[in-house]
Parts: structure tokens; C-alpha cells; sequence
């Protein structure tokens, strides 16, 4: 009964609030119903199910957002992020004991109506009266703070269901599994056709093997050892430059929040100019890099409730530096030898070297360029002529 829906929005006064619901297919059997609240009140509210309206379905108040979620009619398909509340355990408990992780490639419903058409109010009816339902795939993880969540939603193929020998069809997306197919595996343990290195090597135009991190969002993880200048009144193509970052708040140890610390925003010149501006995201003469050290058990990492802040580090888990890879601090500051708490995976560290699923991020990786650039060999602005080899985007071939 969408039409009766319509119909009251175009009303000067539709005379009830607006509410989305969202329900997460758990498994073929069961689902978690959620939604936001009505402004202070967070009672629970009962809609009828999506299939079978008969069955009355309870949605629990939890702090729940979407952003992203309009609709498309050219350019890429909406990849809409659903954030949820993770200081609280409501969340957790409604999943039964699945993490968040297990969520991925979840189904998620959004379902949107009139508070009066809810069960139990003077509205309700047999089928229900909403407006389209959308659905969306849980593509990933693309942000895990001690404050909130954020899922990646992915719109399914224009044909529903339709899958490529046993892949799920995702546009604009790599369905692979991030280095399922890393030289360093045995064939037997190869999965997928993303053939990055496990410890992220790859191979230069003159056959060195040269060792690039990039984290989810497509930025480049570099050594806290390298030059940084403090002048950026001009700057020089490739150099790099540093500007402190006020207004951080950290989360200790305990879990605590202590606001007013500092660190920096790392960047490299895209161009040489004696006029480039204040450096930003949204300023195309520079790039934005984060930074990363070897880890020391005497040293505290930190954490803040901005996780683009939180620390990165090198750790050697082998006999050298062939089993070197990029992690970063999760939830909370750490200091390795309090906690017994190498990087690994686990409460304190995930991987910092994460794939962004997208063009961009193999081109990063396939099409690198180096050169001595301020007195040490670093990746340069432009990219190799290289073709992107078989994996989430076979024979892609992309220019800078």
C-alpha cells in the first residue's frame, strides 16, 4: 500500500512522524529488527513482517543512522553507510552472539513509513503501508570507533540473485578476497584472483622489490623516519610535509576519554607551486599520508575516538624482515609489554594494510611508481603504465 503513503507525504501536514526500520537477515531463518527512536522516547515499535504480514515483527531503539542512501540514475551505484551505536551492547545482544564481522555480506532491509501506520495505532493495515523497501548487501567494515560502527552497504545486480561462477555480482566493487591469492601462499591455500602480497611487496619497473602500504581509505602508510618539512609556504612534488593536529581526544588504556591531545596531518606535494594553500583532503596539491614506526613492547600506541589518528606500526612475527606487516592500534591506546599485547590479531591490533575494494586501490598497489625524491627512495605522484593484472578488476588498465 505504498500509494497511500505517497499520498499523506504530499500533504501540507502528513500528521504523523517519519521512521525508518531496518531489519538484518541473520541467516534463511532469522533476522534483527531495529530503529532509531522517536526523539526521546526509545521504546520498541511492531510493524508487519516484509513477506508475510500476518507475522507482527518488534523493531528495538538503537542508535541507527544511513547516510548515502538516495537513489542513482547514472555514475556509479550508491554505497550507503549505516552507522551504529558501539557504546552500547544493545547491538551485540539483538545479534545473538554474531560479530560484526559475521555481518558481512548480510542482507539489510530499510523500510520506511508513518508512525500511525505501526502496529497497534489507529492506522494499521493488512498489508502494511510503507514506502519502497530498499536492500543493500553489508559489503564491509569501513569504520570501527568505541563510539559507533560503520557498515558499507553495497546495492545488489540489477538482477537479483544472478551470481558469475559462485560470486555475488556487486557493481563497481571488487568481489575478491584482499591477497586470497598472495605469491607468498601455497597453491592449495590460494582463494580468489587478488594476487597482492601478503607482507603488500611488489615489484618495481627495474625488478626491485619495493614494500607500499595503503590503508582502506586509499591512503598511502609511510615511515615516521623520512623527512617531513614544517614549511608549506611552497612545496616541491613528492615532498613530504607535516601540520599538527589539535582537538584529538584519546581513549586510554582504561578506556577513558582525555580530549585536548595533538598529533599531525602527513602530506605529499602533488605538484610544485609557491602558492599551494592550506594543506586538506579537498586540496589537490597535496595528498594525504599517514605514517607508521617499528614496534617497541616499551612504547604506548594511542588510540583516539577519530580512528583515522590511531597509530601504525611494522612488526616482524618471523626470523626477518620477510614477515613484516603494516598494523594499527584498535580501540584503545596499548602499550605492548603491560597488556602482553603484540600486534596481532585480537582485542588491541587489526591489519593496517587494507584494500578500499575499488580501482583506485589496485592501481595504488599494481601501477607504483618510485624515485629518490628529498634525499630517500619514495612512491612517486605518478603511476606506472603497468595493466592491472587478473583480480577484482581483470585487465583494467588505468592512467594518473
Amino acid at each position: 500500500m505504498t500509494n497511500t503513503a505517497i499520498q499523506d507525504v504530499q500533504k501540507q501536514s502528513p500528521g504523523s512522524s517519519f521512521i525508518e526500520l531496518w531489519e538484518i537477515e541473520l541467516s534463511d531463518s532469522s533476522s534483527a529488527y531495529f530503529h532509531s527512536g522517536l526523539e526521546a522516547d526509545l521504546s520498541t515499535l511492531q510493524f508487519r513482517d516484509r513477506t508475510s504480514p500476518g507475522t507482527i515483527r518488534t523493531y528495538i531503539a538503537i542508535p541507527i543512522e544511513a547516510s548515502g542512501v538516495s537513489i542513482q540514475t547514472a555514475g556509479a551505484s550508491a554505497r550507503p553507510i549505516l552507522k551504529v551505536a558501539n557504546v552500547l551492547s544493545t547491538f551485540s545482544d539483538a545479534l545473538g552472539g554474531i560479530t560484526n564481522e559475521d555481518l558481512i555480506g548480510k542482507k539489510v532491509y530499510r523500510r520506511t513509513t508513518l508512525y500511525k501506520y505501526c502496529y497497534g495505532q489507529a492506522g494499521d493495515a493488512n498489508p502494511p503501508v510503507e514506502f519502497p523497501q530498499k536492500m543493500w548487501y553489508i559489503d564491509r567494515i569501513a569504520e570501527k570507533t568505541p563510539i559507533y560502527i560503520d557498515f558499507e552497504l553495497a546495492s545488489p545486480f540489477d538482477l537479483a540473485g544472478v551470481q558469475l561462477p559462485r560470486r555475488n555480482v556487486v557493481a563497481n566493487a571488487c568481489a575478491w578476497k584482499y591477497q586470497g591469492a598472495s605469491p607468498e601462499l601455497s597453491l592449495a591455500n590460494k582463494v580468489g584472483g587478488c594476487k597482492w602480497s601478503t607482507y603488500s611487496r611488489g615489484t618495481d619497473t627495474d625488478g626491485t622489490i619495493r614494500t607500499t602500504y595503503f590503508n582502506k581509505k586509499d591512503e598511502e602508510v609511510v615511515s615516521s623516519t623520512l623527512t617531513f618539512n614544517t614549511t608549506i609556504s611552497s612545496i616541491t612534488v613528492g615532498f613530504y610535509y607535516k601540520v599538527t593536529k589539535t582537538g584529538l581526544t584519546q581513549v586510554s588504556t582504561d578506556g577513558t576519554l582525555d580530549p585536548g591531545e595533538s598529533a599531525f596531518d602527513y602530506w605529499q606535494a602533488t605538484v610544485t607551486t609557491s602558492n599551494p594553500g592550506t594543506p586538506s583532503d579537498t586540496n589537490a596539491n597535496f595528498r594525504r599520508v599517514r605514517v607508521f614506526s617499528t614496534y617497541s613492547a616499551s612504547t604506548t600506541y594511542k588510540a583516539y575516538t577519530d580512528p583515522n589518528y590511531n597509530e601504525y606500526v611494522t612488526y616482524d612475527r618471523g626470523s626477518d624482515d620477510a614477515y613484516v606487516r603494516l598494523w594499527q592500534i584498535k580501540g584503545t591506546s596499548n602499550t605492548g609489554s603491560a597488556h602482553k599485547s603484540t600486534p596481532n590479531f585480537g582485542n588491541h591490533w587489526q591489519l593496517g594494510d587494507q584494500c578500499s575494494k575499488t580501482v583506485t586501490g589496485c592501481a595504488n598497489r599494481f601501477k607504483a611508481s618510485y624515485a629518490t625524491i628529498d634525499g630517500s627512495m619514495r612512491r612517486t605522484i605518478d603511476q606506472n603504465d603497468n595493466t592491472l593484472p587478473f583480480g577484482g578488476f581483470p585487465g583494467t588498465k588505468t592512467r594518473s
